[in-house]
């Protein structure tokens, strides 16, 4: 089997995080709106993808996203939300089409969001029942399984 660092990283995550605040409350928005969207990759480790998604995540910027979750992935991956400035409906169906494939194949997947234009969507379609969501991406790293679900965890609807 490789090792991690034989495989190429498509892209760096670089991005800062917020530093907590006292209770962890949802932010109103993360930077003002940007008419775009930037994801990054990051292999964190041997079984862990972090895809950091920045902006306004809409139906212009859907075919990018459904691009890096269409390929092949490791068993834990997460999600970071935190600089998004928008969920739109055609960000929110990736989102739930890459928690169903997360689960039809076994895999991990956590969110981190912390500001409210994502979190309310979420929240209103009952993603956060399906998927962990964190409040920042060193919580997600930290409490993320030691090793992947087992496959058969599927759930028929």
């Amino acid at each position: 089997m490789p090792s991690a660092s034989a495989r190429p990283e498509r892209t760096v995550h670089t991005l800062p995080h917020p530093a907590p605040s006292a209770e962890d409350a949802p932010r109103v928005s993360p930077r003002p709106c940007a008419a775009s969207l930037r994801i990054a990759e990051h292999r964190h480790s041997a079984g862990l993808l972090v895809v950091t998604i920045v902006g306004e995540f809409d139906h212009l910027s859907v075919p990018a996203a459904q691009h890096v979750l269409a390929g092949a992935l490791p068993p834990m991956i997460i999600l970071d939300l935190a600089d998004v400035s928008f969920l739109g409906t055609s960000g929110l169906r990736v989102l739930m089409a890459a928690a169903g494939r997360a689960d039809a194949e076994g895999r991990w997947l956590g969110i981190v969001a912390d500001t409210v234009p994502v979190l309310r969507p979420l929240r209103l379609l009952a993603v956060d029942l399906a998927v962990p969501v964190y409040p920042r991406l060193d919580q997600a790293i930290q409490e993320r399984p030691q090793r992947p679900l087992p496959t058969s965890r599927s759930i028929v609807a």
